[in-house]
């Protein structure tokens, strides 16, 4: 229980979720998605910081975690962003969202599969 209860963990983890929750609504409120998205990797990022501080996750799996979650994060935003019709301008935008989210996800996997080889 130590792990967790020092203050190398619990100041990131409570800033993401301040960060998580602020910059979101703040975005919301002045119509600005990108302020938003700057909320959620920022709050991603600042928690991952604090699991690794705990030292549960070895340091070269929180790159391989980072990179299949921004992955996924881009697939899914661009097939929403797809279906609600933000791309009807340029459509292939979908496909650069798509490539883009695509290439992040096998980048960490493959670096996962090496990483646990090495182990």
């Amino acid at each position: 229980m130590r792990n967790y209860l020092k203050l190398s963990v619990v100041l990131p983890v409570v800033i993401g979720i301040i960060t998580g929750a602020a910059l979101p609504l703040l975005g919301a409120a002045d119509d600005a998605p990108g302020l938003s998205l700057i909320g959620i990797v920022a709050a991603f990022l600042l928690m991952m910081w604090g699991v690794y501080n705990t030292g549960l996750v070895k340091r070269s799996l929180l790159v391989s975690i980072a990179l299949i979650c921004f992955g996924a994060g881009g697939v899914v935003m661009s097939v929403v962003l797809q279906h609600d019709g933000e791309f009807s301008d340029l459509p292939s935008l979908f496909i650069v969202g798509m490539a883009v989210g695509a290439v992040l996800l096998c980048a960490g996997i493959v670096k996962l599969i090496k990483d646990r080889k090495k182990v």
